[in-house]
């Protein structure tokens, strides 16, 4: 009510909505939040918004009056994100209408078929792009589960099967086969290349990331229907049959390592943001430790036992320590101080920034220690100047 007093006593919103009513060229009116809460309105949709619209569309170009207002106007709101927009549209507008055999008058069937496949792959696609946005896999399946178990049944029964049926189960594994191999085969690493000079925290929230949206994979490849779809593959001895089993192996091992990951880099994450609580003139101590700590990490932890791995995160807190670097000197604050203040700054700077590389290689040199059997492991013989080549530039 607060909200719609302000902005009815607006003038220039009276007039919208008056212009609106009385302009038969103007056919429809948006009313959104703006970025500072408050209502207003226009007459087009807005390109980006956090919070749902409302919109007024004429059916016709009509002058609105009291007597035609109620059956010349279409009003509805609008999701803030328009995919789920689209996605409940779909599914609960353009679906039902398409497959609801009385629209079929007169149609072919080979074209109701058609139709109604397209109609199917389209509600697919915007489940799984809106999935991928939210960093979700979504697997569709437009398989009926009645359908499924009425098939299995009879064919454990006579020895006989829906051809048509398995084909369709088929083409969903060779769909699904395609987004978890996706999804697997992405890494950490790509926080690199996707975030400007990314910190340790976004290695963390990409593992946390990672299991919630395998765990969203393993629950979908549980559940009844597909269970059922297994059972037909069996019943029919499908050839596809051994790339599903392997495909749901290699999700649960996926999710397996990655909740190892998540569980071991706690530690990791704890001691990072403990100094970023601290004068970065106080860090240098605190650096060993958060060293000590990721060679532990390296050592128990099987799934994160690579270089590449290891690299990626020491890129990262090299990246967390040039900023608290940059943070504590100030910018041109260090140009304004005092030349004795200004100078103990750098000094103390440099010191940190060179003890982040100096206690990596401390623990480098011992790292077969940290293993129950040193035969066991593999060295950090990476390029060490890739690791820290944003430290160096910074302090030379």
């Amino acid at each position: 009510p607060d909200k719609w007093a302000k902005f009815i006593g607006a003038d220039e919103n009276r007039a919208a909505l008056m212009d609106f009513c009385e302009k038969a060229d103007l056919t429809q009116l948006i009313l959104a939040l703006n970025s500072s809460g408050q209502l207003q309105a226009g007459d087009a949709f807005p390109s980006q918004s956090k919070n749902k619209s409302v919109y007024f569309i004429k059916r016709s170009k009509v002058v609105l009056t009291k007597t035609n207002i109620k059956t010349d106007i279409l009003y509805g709101d609008l999701s803030y994100s328009p995919l789920d927009h689209l996605a409940v549209l779909v599914e609960d507008v353009l679906v039902p209408l398409l497959a609801n055999e009385q629209n079929h008058g007169g149609w072919p069937s080979v074209v109701k078929d058609d139709v109604l496949k397209h109609v199917n792959d389209l509600k697919d696609s915007v489940h799984v792009l809106a999935g991928q946005v939210k960093g979700r896999t979504y697997l569709p399946m437009n398989i009926d589960a009645a359908s499924l178990v009425e098939a299995t049944v009879q064919g454990r029964a006579t020895d006989t099967y829906n051809t048509n049926l398995v084909h369709d189960v088929e083409s969903v594994i060779v769909h699904w086969s395609k987004l978890t191999n996706e999804l697997l085969e992405r890494d950490s690493s790509i926080c690199l290349t996707q975030t400007s000079h990314p910190g340790p925290q976004v290695e963390f929230d990409y593992w946390k990331a990672r299991v919630a949206n395998l765990e969203g994979v393993y629950e979908q490849l549980n559940q009844f229907k597909v269970l059922k779809m297994h059972e037909m593959l069996v019943v029919s001895t499908s050839s596809y049959l051994l790339s599903f089993e392997g495909m749901c192996r290699r999700v649960e091992e996926a999710l397996d390592d990655a909740e190892e990951i998540l569980i071991h880099l706690k530690p990791v994450s704890k001691q990072l943001q403990s100094i970023e609580e601290l004068d970065f003139n106080e860090v240098g101590p605190y650096l060993p430790a958060i060293m000590h700590v990721l060679a532990m990490t390296y050592a128990h932890c099987k799934a994160y036992s690579s270089a590449a791995r290891i690299m990626v995160i020491l890129t990262e807190i090299s990246n967390q320590i040039v900023e608290q670097c940059r943070t504590f000197i100030g910018g041109d604050e260090i140009i304004r101080a005092e030349p004795d203040e200004a100078l103990e700054k750098m000094q103390d700077s440099i010191k940190v920034c060179k003890m982040v590389e100096s206690s990596f290689h401390d623990v480098r040199q011992r790292l077969q220690t940290y293993f129950e059997n040193p035969e066991a492991c593999s060295p950090w013989d990476f390029p060490v100047a890739d690791v820290f080549r944003r430290v160096r530039v910074f302090i030379t």
